[in-house]
């Protein structure tokens, strides 16, 4: 009971989103969210504006603190500002791209430089696979590290799915 009385709970998402219709092609998220198009940025305390420039282009800004990684989601003074443009192959989405950037800063002072790259193809209800590559730029304030630019992560992830409620994947 103590316990349960020490421990205020954590807020894994709130925010209120508008617009992105037919006739709406402007969307506007606020509050604490994991972007739909970037999920790699992680949850933002923030606000994101999308445009659907075609039926198969959009682009998006977003900005905000990142909350620290562990189970408490404390909020920090990571700051963050993202862009994107996400593009799709047909009307199904059988074949997705999005490019991003984003940009942090730790009190104040210049931290992340992180281009994005995430392709995901889904050819039919029983299999599909994406994946991520992440390419950090680092500058003449970065001591350790003697390249411009290095991948520092990359996943692939294939999926079948061999009945309803069952399938296997691999990381």
């Amino acid at each position: 009971w103590d316990a349960l009385l020490s421990d205020p709970g954590r807020l894994d998402r709130f925010s209120y989103a508008t617009g992105d219709s037919l006739d709406r092609p402007w969307r506007l998220e606020a509050g604490r969210f994991i972007s739909q198009d970037v999920p790699e940025y992680g949850i933002v305390d923030g606000a994101e504006v999308r445009h659907q420039i075609t039926p198969r282009i959009r682009v998006g800004v977003s900005t905000g603190l990142l909350p620290e990684p562990f189970p408490n989601l404390r909020i920090t003074d990571d700051l963050h500002i993202g862009t994107y443009c996400r593009w799709v192959a047909d009307e199904a989405e059988t074949l997705s791209t999005v490019i991003a950037y984003q940009k942090t800063w730790f009190h104040g002072t210049p931290d992340r430089d992180l281009a994005i790259w995430s392709v995901s193809y889904f050819p039919g209800p029983r299999f599909w696979v994406s994946g991520t590559v992440w390419g950090d730029f680092y500058t003449a304030r970065d001591k350790l590290e003697s390249v411009p630019f290095e991948i520092s992560q990359a996943l692939i992830q294939p999926v079948l799915r061999i009945d309803a409620s069952r399938g296997l994947g691999v990381n």
